[in-house]
């Protein structure tokens, strides 16, 4: 696997591995990154999954998957209350985006194996989804996160800010789409031969492969 940490070469191999509708991974100091990670979770078969019903599961109750970061940097296996993705709920709730560490992290790439990224006037971009995330949570259409189980815990798959919003503002239940853990299973888990640092990622991997779902 590549180490790449050089802004313009990353920006050619993004624009190749785009042409050519590739998935390209390479690693840095925060972690595993992937190139067309967007356009990835777009077609991701856990976002397509379509469930019979949707549950409901106490936000508080939710933990982070997987994120594909070193363990100095990584959030899984946290409750939702431990989070970068709370604290900026926290920093919005009290009309202060802009002291969140979310937003330092973001920059650096140090949330999931997205590359880092600045969002023009990022405190005013996360009130203002924090806004609508709000209106959408007291007026009951807030889209159902995606969820995973694994040994009885809830792993959030999407939607940890839905998550953290409905933990802080202690609602007793968030929508939920359960995926099944067959289509969770990452076809490729770079993190297995990353080395030691990457300890978090394989525990919930074989966590996550002993599950009868994914042995069928």
């Amino acid at each position: 696997m590549l180490y790449i940490n050089n802004v313009f070469f990353l920006r050619l191999i993004a624009k190749i591995a785009t042409l050519f509708k590739t998935d390209i991974f390479y690693k840095n100091k925060y972690g595993i990154k992937c190139i067309r990670r967007i356009s990835i979770n777009q077609s991701h078969p856990a976002l397509s999954y379509k469930a019979e019903k949707i549950v409901f599961v106490n936000p508080l109750s939710l933990k982070y998957g997987f994120d594909y970061l070193k363990d100095n940097f990584s959030n899984t296996e946290k409750n939702i209350c431990d989070t970068p993705h709370y604290n900026l709920i926290d920093c919005c709730a009290r009309g202060k985006p802009e002291e969140s560490i979310y937003l330092q992290l973001e920059k650096k790439g140090c949330l999931d194996s997205r590359d880092g990224f600045s969002i023009k006037n990022p405190s005013q971009y996360h009130m203002s989804h924090f806004n609508e995330a709000k209106d959408n949570m007291e007026s009951n259409k807030t889209k159902p996160i995606r969820i995973f189980i694994v040994n009885g815990n809830y792993y959030i798959f999407d939607g940890k800010h839905r998550a953290a919003l409905y933990a802080y503002y202690k609602r007793p239940s968030i929508a939920a789409i359960v995926v099944p853990t067959n289509l969770i299973v990452p076809s490729k888990p770079k993190f297995l031969k990353a080395g030691k640092a990457y300890s978090k990622q394989r525990c919930l991997y074989n966590k996550l492969i002993s599950c009868d779902e994914v042995k069928k």
